[in-house]
């Protein structure tokens, strides 16, 4: 979409494009190695008990070893695109 070496400079193009310039330019970092080990476990985890929130699956993780508080395993959960099965109202 965009080409840097254009005729046309970047700031041109995005705003033909309707995009911002950071966006062009912002590189997403990688996902860690830890973060890695954790989404396994969890879709493991996930496929076992489908009714398990963040909170279990933190406790369910801290049983096997690897060290992740809630938070983080709510990111990482949002990111797999996860979610706890229950009845809702």
């Amino acid at each position: 979409m965009i080409e840097r070496g254009h005729s046309l400079a970047v700031t041109h193009q995005c705003e033909l494009l309707a995009l911002s310039r950071s966006s062009v330019y912002h590189q997403p970092a990688p996902v860690s190695e830890q973060d890695l080990e954790a989404m396994r476990l969890l879709d493991e985890a996930h496929l076992q008990f489908p009714f398990y929130g963040s909170r279990r699956l933190s406790d369910w993780l801290g049983e096997r070893g690897v060290k992740a508080n809630r938070k983080r395993v709510r990111r990482v959960m949002r990111l797999m695109g996860l979610e706890a099965l229950y009845p809702r109202p």
